[in-house]
């Protein structure tokens, strides 16, 4: 009995859905000639286009000084530090064209990703450093016999 009543509930649900779904489609909707024409979304378009022009090349020159000392031979214990004062000036050049509130999340949003990719590197550091360790002694016991 309970399962006649949700079946006839499940039908009216899906007629009513199917009835409203119809009535939206005849209406005219409108053109997107119309749309795409209307002074706000020009503006808002020329804005957004603007606004990511001016934050691109701050961006690229940020993500280059990081990878720069990424690459650079620096000890993997010092990198965060070495990122943080030798990229200074581009940090503050890429925080200057952020809006306020949106900058500090993504800088937050960066430094929390840079630093998870420093301390992968720092684990594979020590798993290279331990396999050449076991490397040498076993080198020494294939000589020593």
């Amino acid at each position: 009995m309970k399962f006649c009543k949700l079946g006839q509930g499940l039908i009216i649900g899906s007629y009513v859905f199917l009835t409203a779904i119809t009535a939206l489609a005849q209406e005219e909707p409108a053109s997107e000639a119309a749309i795409d024409a209307s002074p706000d979304t020009a503006a808002i378009a020329a804005a957004d286009a603007a606004a990511a022009a001016v934050m691109q090349q701050p961006m690229v020159d940020y993500q280059d000084c990081i990878k720069n000392v990424i690459a650079n031979d620096v000890p993997m214990a010092d990198k965060g530090a070495a990122i943080a004062l030798g990229c200074d000036s581009e940090r503050r050049a890429l925080q200057a064209v952020l809006p306020a509130d949106f900058g500090d999340f993504l800088l937050l949003n960066m430094d929390r990703r840079i630093n998870m990719i420093l301390t992968a590197m720092q684990d594979a550091e020590r798993v290279v450093a331990d396999m050449v360790e076991d490397a040498e002694e076993i080198i020494d016991e294939i000589n020593d016999e």
